[in-house]
């Protein structure tokens, strides 16, 4: 039986046009070894920007909403996340950007725009309150689904996309995003993430809808807005626009909404909302709060406090990690100098029994810090 010499394969890039790209084909295997059941290895056809149209990115509210791609918008729980996405709805319905409204909102203003919004937390009826609340004056240019038609979606892609199709939405929103994984899935794995956003991400593409996910912060100590989301860090990284709600820092009735990762664009001001009592907010122009200040809020007390304040801290967790110390932190803090008890090495044993109790990760650098605001503040506490 002769050796019949197997046919190369060419794979098309779905963007090419005929007879762009090159081809590249791998180096045949050596004669000697070659068989007639030896894998057949494709070319590869790659495809040179010259055959790539140019296209910039669009926006449904620049700089703050992608158009035809995914977006973010997270906060703690009541900060005025959903508020947020009502408020938008409403001003898409409306056809009308409202006065304090930042940045450039693309609507009709004949027609206006429709929104989708799939929640998982909040019954239809109370969303329709606060959507009154933000002053939209055409509800019938929002739509939802009850929260037992929402999971079959979560698998069925062509179902979303008709879906999208079908209302003519140019908004989606999820809330909150880690309710739309697939039963199973595990929202800190990137390849459940990944997987999951992926698919929302091509019927945002096929249909031209912005999708604004709707996210929650962990419990975690982490510096900086993209830290603090909770789940996978690809819940931030797959986004390209992400957007973060804090309660503001001067104001009780205030949000500030932080444009803290932006692709394709500069990142926008940070916007301010004022809450009215009728669930309902609307758009205060910017705010002059900086990003750091606001990220500040995010940090637990120990890491915005003064050395004393830390070290006094660490005492009481010393004290509690170990009852049969009858002295208080303070009585601690307050000892003489020269006292053996607040030694640098008796702190430092201390340090590390009260980590060990507490189940805490102690490293070597972390000690060394504790070890230095406890000495540095012993004369600034008595003082």
């Amino acid at each position: 039986m002769s050796e019949r010499e197997p046919e190369i394969e060419y794979i098309p890039l779905p963007w090419d046009e005929p007879g762009a790209g090159r081809y590249f084909e791998p180096p045949p295997d050596r004669p000697e070894t070659r068989t007639a059941f030896s894998p057949v290895v494709p070319k590869i056809r790659t495809c040179g920007f010259d055959a790539i149209q140019a296209q910039p990115p669009a926006f449904l509210w620049k700089p703050y909403l992608r158009a035809g791609n995914l977006n973010l918008a997270a906060g703690d729980g009541g900060s005025g996340k959903t508020t947020l996405a009502l408020m938008i709805a409403a001003a898409l319905a409306d056809g009308a950007q409202p006065s304090g409204m930042p940045g450039e909102l693309t609507v009709d203003p004949v027609h206006g725009a429709h929104t989708l919004i799939l929640s998982f937390e909040d019954e239809p009826e109370e969303l329709r309150f606060r959507l009154d609340g933000c002053g939209c004056r055409h509800p019938e240019r929002v739509h939802t689904l009850i929260p037992e038609m929402i999971v079959p979606l979560m698998t069925e892609e062509a179902q979303m996309e008709a879906l999208v199709e079908e209302c003519g939405a140019k908004l989606i929103v999820i809330d909150p995003v880690q309710a739309f994984l697939q039963a199973g899935a595990d929202a800190n794995s990137l390849s459940d993430v990944r997987r999951a956003l992926e698919s929302l991400r091509r019927v945002c593409k096929k249909t031209g809808c912005a999708a604004l996910l709707i996210a929650h912060l962990n419990k975690g100590t982490g510096r900086s807005a993209m830290q603090r989301v909770s789940g996978s860090m690809d819940f931030v990284n797959a986004v390209r626009s992400a957007l973060m709600v804090f309660p503001h820092p001067r104001t009780a009735d205030q949000r500030c909404v932080l444009h803290f990762k932006s692709n394709g664009a500069a990142a926008g001001d940070t916007a301010v909302i004022t809450l009215s009592e009728n669930a309902g907010a609307v758009f205060s122009g910017i705010s002059t709060v900086s990003r750091e200040e606001l990220e500040n809020t995010l940090r637990p007390p120990d890491q915005t406090e003064t050395a004393p304040v830390k070290v006094r801290r660490l005492l009481e967790r010393v004290c509690r990690a170990m009852p049969s110390w009858s002295m208080t932190a303070a009585e601690l803090a307050d000892r003489p100098e020269n006292t053996e008890d607040l030694t640098p090495k008796t702190i430092a044993f201390s340090i590390r029994r009260a980590a060990s109790a507490a189940g805490l990760l102690l490293t070597e650098k972390r000690e060394r810090n504790a070890r230095r605001y406890a000495v540095s503040a012993q004369t600034e506490m008595r003082s």
